[in-house]
């Protein structure tokens, strides 16, 4: 979890993986076209952290709207994501072309 700027929300983040070297182009379609219009992000977002290199998944919550069951509920649907994208990422390493 980490604070918004805004500090009216909070994110749900996790790091899915390191860009291999080289592959950036790839790697940004493939992450650009999951995520436009949620097609296999749901309510998620897909990022690119230059420092790190990674490829993030994360998803903003407001404090206001959030309660325990909607956090737990989010949670659920994050993790299903992120499970999603771990599997994806790993197809696409072992064959980036399929």
């Amino acid at each position: 979890l980490e604070e918004a700027p805004d500090q009216n929300g909070f994110y749900l983040y996790t790091v899915l993986c390191r860009i291999p070297s080289g592959m950036g182009k790839e790697w940004a379609v493939e992450a650009l076209t999951g995520n436009l219009f949620g097609k296999e992000t749901g309510k998620n977002n897909l990022g690119y952290d230059p420092i790190t290199q990674t490829l993030v998944l994360f998803k903003y919550l407001s404090h206001e709207t959030t309660d325990f069951q909607t956090f737990k509920d989010h949670m659920d649907e994050f993790s299903a994501y992120q499970r999603y994208w771990e599997n994806k990422i790993n197809t696409f390493k072992r064959d980036p072309k399929a």
